[in-house]
């Protein structure tokens, strides 16, 4: 990743020096190309995005590090060149499968790029400028819209905020759409109920989302489990009587979250597992489904199929389907190895696996996810020596929910059964061959059930407006969620403070001797930023020592936030 990083870093730093030195006769619409291709390709938060030591902004080359890795005139003798066509750039494989090169047409683009000598301009137009959205602003639509309400349905109101993704200027206009789509996406994914329920966007530019509970079998206990876990609960300076004005009309201490936050952290345990309200083992699951694995294997219901490996395991696979009242009930048979007691082409009868991921439709037709060890206990990730999330190299462990929603973007992943036809072509077993041939039903059925599946997710996912992703890198939730899991810059910082402009906060920093000592005044400079858990962890330190709010804590038995003392 390093490496890559560095490469398209100090490509577009090259292309801010060509520029100083004279050139800048390329052709307008093979510089739009060419860096388009760089954006695709590498300004992805897997590889280059963020404020990291290596990352760079597309639009800004004064913000990349002074380092070479092409020569300018001479796309043979570029290093960036090298490394493309050799297919160690992209990093992971072009739009991440493993082993494949950018394709050739692009890297002749960029070739053509190189010789040509550089762009007129290393930088792409940058979006108009957004007008500053306030947190009084964020408040009035929320009281707005409890005043609206009938009173019998405010107590079940909850409130979402992209204020502060809307006021970081690090933020391109199609990017904010991406933040609803996936929210709905997700809450969604996070339902127990048969219909599928869009937020329903508010406040100055769309920037508010409201939910009701019920829509999604939430309770107000559930709202409290999210809100224990969120960082950034703030009573404003000066805005305690719209706070006040919410409490009293919805009974919530805390006006709304941040949709971001929200993203990255309902998305992966243990908030996935807390919402979904998921049982602690594989047995409680398959009661909960009214699934009897066993039976259904017994009597010849379940299908099974078997692989090699797959996209996720490392190892051969075995994948056993059932039917449930919603729809489809996957689970997958993953091992450590492929020895004799874990070869399923040796005994796909007796299966000991080391664990299994579950796959299962829930009542709106939408995915949940479940991992399960040895023993059948619910787990938060699975070992990275049995299965790999292969959609981001940079951390490939599989959490579930986040992980199984980033892979499974169009339901279940298509794949070919490699078991039956051996089952056909072998004289004879050390396990009962016809029952074997009768549960592992062969690629026509598997076909015809991942179609079925499939069309009932796709109808689902249409219903929440986020769409079929094109591929793994579009998936909104995953995406969003690595994102905001990088480090922040400057003017994300800055925005979540609702500081307009960056350099104040700065200023701030700059003036307090308690920040620095913390460690905040990395936060300075032109390519200042801070690790996600370090902001997290001293947020309401900073709220306070520069005037801003008082920072809100869980009360004490896991009620509605009350203010730190």
């Amino acid at each position: 990743m390093t490496f890559l990083l560095r490469c398209y870093e100090l490509l577009l730093i090259s292309l801010f020096l060509l520029a100083s030195e004279g050139f800048g006769q390329t052709p307008p619409d093979l510089n739009s190309k060419a860096l388009t291709i760089f954006e695709q390709n590498c300004g992805n938060l897997g590889c280059h995005g963020g404020p990291d030591p290596y990352s760079f902004d597309v639009r800004d080359p004064a913000s990349l590090l002074t380092a070479k890795v092409i020569q300018s005139g001479n796309a043979s003798g570029s290093e960036l060149i090298r490394r493309l066509e050799a297919g160690i750039m992209p990093l992971g494989g072009y739009k991440g499968q493993r082993g494949v090169k950018l394709p050739a047409e692009d890297i002749q683009i960029l070739r053509q790029w190189i010789d040509a000598g550089g762009p007129e301009s290393a930088r792409l137009p940058r979006s108009v400028q957004r007008q500053f959205i306030s947190e009084s602003q964020v408040l009035a639509a929320i009281v707005r819209d409890l005043v609206s309400a009938p009173e019998a349905d405010r107590p079940y109101l909850r409130y979402y905020s992209l204020a502060n993704v809307w006021n970081s200027m690090d933020v391109e206009e199609p990017e904010l759409e991406l933040y609803r789509m996936a929210l709905s996406k997700l809450v969604n994914h996070l339902s127990w109920k048969r219909e599928i329920t869009q937020p329903r966007q508010l406040g100055s530019e769309s920037t508010v989302l409201r939910i009701d509970l019920r829509n999604y079998g939430w309770t107000a206990e559930t709202w409290r489990e999210i809100i224990a876990s969120f960082p950034y609960g703030l009573e404003p300076s000066g805005l305690s009587k719209e706070i006040n004005r919410v409490q009293a009309l919805s009974g919530v201490s805390l006006p709304y979250i941040r949709v971001d936050w929200f993203i990255a952290n309902a998305s992966t345990p243990p908030l996935y597992h807390t919402i979904l309200q998921l049982p602690g083992t594989l047995d409680e699951l398959e009661t909960l489904l009214d699934v009897h694995a066993t039976f259904d294997v017994e009597q010849n219901l379940a299908r099974r199929f078997g692989l090699r490996n797959s996209g996720v395991s490392r190892n051969n696979r075995a994948m056993e389907r059932h039917s449930t009242v919603y729809g489809a009930y996957w689970k997958s048979f993953d091992f450590a190895g492929n020895n004799p007691g874990q070869n399923i082409f040796r005994d796909p009868l007796d299966l000991r696996a080391d664990g299994g991921e579950i796959i299962f439709n829930l009542p709106n037709g939408l995915q949940a996810y479940f991992i399960a060890d040895r023993q059948g206990k619910r787990i938060d990730a699975a070992p990275v020596n049995i299965v790999r999330d292969r959609t981001n190299p940079d951390d490939p462990v599989v959490r579930n929910g986040r992980s199984c929603m980033g892979c499974h973007v169009r339901g279940m992943n298509a794949f070919r059964d490699e078991i039956s036809a051996t089952l056909r072509a072998r004289p004879q077993a050390l396990f009962d061959l016809d029952r074997a041939e009768v549960l592992y039903s062969g690629q026509p059925e598997l076909d015809r059930l991942l179609e079925l599946d499939n069309t009932r997710f796709s109808r689902a996912l249409g219903r929440t407006g986020s769409g079929t992703p094109k591929g793994t890198d579009e998936e909104p939730i995953s995406r969003l969620a690595r994102k905001y899991e990088t480090t922040l810059t400057v003017s994300q910082a800055a925005a979540d403070l609702f500081i307009e402009d960056p350099k104040e906060l700065q200023k701030l920093i700059e003036n307090s001797t308690p920040l620095q000592i913390q460690g905040f005044d990395q936060l300075l400079g032109p390519k200042g930023g801070i690790k996600r858990d370090a902001w997290e962890q001293g947020f309401g330190l900073v709220a306070r020592e520069l005037g801003i709010g008082e920072f809100f804590s869980p009360g004490p038995w896991g009620n509605e936030p009350q203010k730190a003392q």
